[in-house]
């Protein structure tokens, strides 16, 4: 089996060949911009011909949906797209099939990534936006906790400004809360709220990270002598990364956030 994986991925690439603009999906979307591919599925901005909109359609990739393995990942993911009634997440459409290739599709993000922010257009966030940027990606995190949903993959490409708001994409690797099981995972992918944490943690370091300039010549040192951070955000940033007592409950790191936050006195 470890040798016949490698041959399924390579012939997946083969057939998983980006579609061309201009190509009609049963007889409503119309391509119109490849906009990438993940383990799981490949996604496309396509116009809705029915909503008279620009949405994203998501396919599932050749070697996921020869899989029962792959057809459920991409049920849950619609099934937890459906259980969400929030403006910060994408809605969704529609879904079926296009041959034998099932899809679906849901509303389409403008604005950037955070990753699109900081590596292409060079913009730099300072301690306190940073702090308040990833307060909203809290609320948001606590908004999905509180519907059982732990998203797991909290990374800057996955995180859009929209008109100075916080929208989350991607919930291809989300699960339900009450879905755990015995297999031994690294922190990032938990299916716990510490998980979800722990890549806030790495968030807000991407955040401040643009603002810190190097020679070139000085030796890498950890973060937390690198970047010249108040003691409360020093503090929260390593018990959201477990280098120090963890955070238990999301009251409790609220809590932590929030006096983050609080202005140094002069």
């Amino acid at each position: 089996m470890m040798l016949f994986k490698p041959v399924i991925l390579a012939f997946s690439s083969l057939i998983d060949k980006e579609l061309p603009k201009g190509e009609k999906i049963n007889n409503r979307y119309v391509i119109e911009e490849f906009l990438g591919m993940g383990s799981y599925g490949y996604s496309y901005l396509v116009y809705d011909s029915f909503l008279g909109r620009k949405v994203v359609l998501k396919m599932v990739r050749f070697h996921k949906r020869i899989t029962k393995k792959g057809i459920r990942v991409h049920q849950y993911e619609i099934e937890i797209l459906k259980s969400l009634q929030h403006p910060s997440f994408p809605a969704i459409f529609d879904e079926g099939m296009w041959g034998t290739v099932p899809f679906f599709t849901m509303e389409y993000v403008h604005g950037k990534t955070f990753e699109q922010l900081i590596f292409i257009e060079g913009q730099r966030f300072t301690e306190e936006e940073a702090l308040a940027y990833g307060l909203k990606l809290l609320e948001r995190m606590e908004y999905l906790h509180n519907k059982g949903i732990v998203h797991r993959d909290l990374r800057i490409p996955n995180i859009m400004l929209e008109d100075n708001d916080v929208r989350v994409i991607d919930f291809g690797l989300a699960k339900w809360l009450s879905d755990t099981d015995n297999k031994k995972r690294e922190l990032k992918s938990e299916i716990s709220p510490q998980s979800d944490y722990f890549q806030l943690g790495h968030f807000l370091l991407f955040l401040l990270y643009s603002n810190y300039e190097t020679n070139g010549m000085e030796k890498e040192r950890p973060w937390d002598e690198e970047l010249s951070l108040s003691l409360k955000t020093n503090k929260l940033i390593k018990r959201l990364l477990q280098i120090d007592k963890p955070f238990e409950t999301i009251n409790e790191l609220k809590q932590c956030y929030l006096e983050a936050c609080i202005k140094r006195e002069e």
